[in-house]
């Protein structure tokens, strides 16, 4: 069954990977950013190691101000609580320490994870919470979908560097504790 988004960006269709300029649009349409800002940042070259980022870490770079909440910078965190609502899919705060890593790891291979730009993040007898920073992006779940066993897939969305350090932690611990056993 493949999650539905609703919200104000359901007019996307499925599977569409947001870009700097989607994010800065919307940032502007929603009074986020300065018209000023939203050029300055589309101006804005990528360096090598940016290239892989998330279109939020590289608009967080930037540090802009919060055009709609005096004294609040755009960080990482307000713009991806921003995506979350505009997505219309909950946030959702990674707690390592609350992670059955080896259920989550179980649900996709480390290669799937990063590749889609994934993470399993809770496994119940009926759902498995996925994780991502790009809401839009759904061509992993039909795949995913066929080896969860009936489980239902819960989209939520994570800070996108949070996402990829604990896609690599989790992943060497699960590793690491297969070893030893």
């Amino acid at each position: 069954m493949t999650s539905i988004h609703k919200g104000k960006a359901s007019f996307l269709q499925p599977s569409i990977r947001i870009d700097v300029r989607w994010a800065l649009d919307g940032l502007f349409e929603d009074g986020r950013i300065s018209e000023r800002d939203m050029n300055f940042v589309s101006g804005q070259r990528r360096e090598k190691q940016e290239l892989n980022w998330n279109p939020l870490q590289f608009i967080a770079k930037f540090n802009l101000d919060d055009q709609q909440f005096e004294h609040r910078k755009l960080d990482l965190d307000n713009l991806t609580e921003w995506l979350a609502k505009r997505a219309d899919q909950p946030l959702y705060h990674i707690d390592p320490l609350k992670v059955d890593v080896g259920a989550t790891t179980a649900v996709m291979s480390f290669q799937f994870a990063e590749r889609h730009e994934i993470l399993a993040v809770a496994v119940d007898d009926d759902t498995v919470t996925i994780t991502s920073g790009q809401p839009f992006l759904n061509e992993w779940e039909q795949g995913l979908e066929q080896t969860l066993k009936g489980k239902r897939i819960r989209r939520v969305i994570t800070n996108p560097a949070d996402i990829r350090r604990f896609t690599l932690e989790f992943y060497n611990l699960a590793r690491s504790v297969k070893g030893a056993a």
